[in-house]
């Protein structure tokens, strides 16, 4: 079994180069239910979860074979918040 820490990490290391900074605050993977399929993520202030929209797919596929790689599933979608911006859904069939 992986350490969930590890799909945290990858997460937070892709999407902090992606904005070029510290951008993510928290990041909710669950052991196992809804959350197991569909991750929150928190942004910091100032990281506008809406400029992911154009690497989005790109973003869940890269999410989805490392997963495969290690036997798991998922996720099905990624919801993107920051405290200044919209709630942003992005799912594997938007």
């Amino acid at each position: 079994m992986i350490d969930p820490l590890e799909g945290e990490k990858f997460l937070r290391r892709s999407l902090n180069f992606f904005y070029r900074c510290a951008a993510v605050e928290t990041v909710q993977i669950g052991k196992r239910g809804p959350a197991f399929y569909h991750w929150e993520i928190t942004l910091y202030a100032g990281n506008d979860p809406r400029w992911l929209k154009p690497y989005r797919k790109d973003l869940i596929r890269r999410i989805r074979e490392r997963r495969q790689e290690i036997g798991r599933q998922g996720p099905d979608g990624i919801t993107v918040s920051a405290p200044d911006m919209p709630v942003v859904k992005y799912a594997v069939n938007p």
